[in-house]
């Protein structure tokens, strides 16, 4: 005899037998996985929260007012303007100015007002302003105060008008318009009627 049939005895063929034509029930696996509690699948909130905020974000660039730019534009650079800046270009004619800016890729003034072009100006720069960048020259007057003009890419500010338009802060007096080579945005403490007569 092999050795696996040394421990079968006759009990053991006895229970062999008995469950020899027992079958197990048809839906018995059924009735086993109704014992399984299901597991739940989880609620994945990202995609619609993802796409609620990019309607949100959408709603409020459609909805913010257009010449909110140029305000916020004007607020930067009354503070700048305030500041203890430096020039870069300084000593030089408006002409020579024109030349650096144009190598600065800014616009250089090409259309200032003739009142502007007849004096001779402190100097030149560029500033930026949310990454945009702009000339600044600044001009001298009789008072003492300066008139800064600042000159962004045309259509930087599509809502300006195109002849000057004046409005106040609490520290400056100004003035902002376009014309066909660049948008222009101009700070002064020079009286308003004086600041008129220098951009007419």
């Amino acid at each position: 005899m092999s050795d696996s049939h040394k421990d079968f005895d006759p009990t053991d063929a006895k229970i062999a037998d008995l469950f020899a034509g027992l079958e197990p029930p048809a839906d018995l696996r059924r009735r086993l996985m109704a014992l399984t509690p299901e597991k739940r699948r989880p609620i994945w909130w990202g995609w619609p929260l993802a796409c609620a905020a990019a309607v949100l974000v959408v709603t409020c660039l459609l909805f913010v007012p257009r010449d909110a730019s140029v305000s916020a534009a004007q607020t930067h650079l009354s503070a700048f303007l305030q500041s203890d800046f430096e020039l870069t270009v300084t000593g030089e004619p408006l002409a020579r100015l024109r030349t650096w800016l144009d190598t600065q890729n800014v616009p250089s003034g090409a259309d200032l007002p003739a009142h502007l072009v007849g004096i001779q100006p402190e100097g030149c720069r560029v500033v930026t302003w949310r990454g945009r960048r702009a000339a600044l020259i600044c001009f001298p007057t009789a008072s003492g105060e300066l008139v800064h003009v600042v000159m962004f890419a045309k259509g930087t500010f599509p809502e300006l008008p195109t002849s000057p338009q004046l409005s106040a802060n609490r520290a400056w007096n100004m003035a902002s318009w376009s014309d066909a080579n660049a948008d222009f945005l101009v700070f002064s403490k020079v009286d308003i009627e004086n600041l008129r007569r220098f951009l007419g």
